[in-house]
């Protein structure tokens, strides 16, 4: 369900990047409130979506989680489902994964454009 909102959530919103931060949230909470329609979410669920949708538009996807910790001091990602994290002096596995490689690899073009760079 998470990954079928994602894709509809980026057809709708299209590339239209002067969106701000609450007409995107609006849009996520629209497409949650429908699929309620269907099958009903925990509230926790769908606070839950609602943050992972936003961080797969407009942060780092499940990687944004891991940045907003201020006791990690690594992240690293080596493929889809190995992503993994230093803290507190000590290296260890996340269960984060990217939905697919086409996902991770959009997530590094988006880090890269930031410095003018394309991978």
């Amino acid at each position: 369900m998470k990954e079928e909102l994602r894709s509809r959530l980026i057809k709708e919103l299209g590339d239209r990047e002067e969106l701000t931060d609450k007409e995107i949230y609006d849009y996520i909470d629209r497409l949650i409130m429908l699929e309620a329609l269907k099958e009903p979410i925990p509230l926790v669920k769908r606070e839950e979506l609602r943050r992972e949708m936003y961080a797969s538009v407009r942060g780092l996807d499940v990687l944004q989680e891991l940045l907003e910790d201020s006791d990690i001091t690594e992240i690293m990602v080596n493929g889809c489902d190995k992503i993994f994290i230093e803290k507190n002096g000590r290296l260890q596995k996340t269960g984060y994964r990217f939905v697919s490689k086409e996902r991770l690899e959009d997530v590094i073009q988006q880090m890269v454009a930031t410095a003018n760079r394309r991978v």
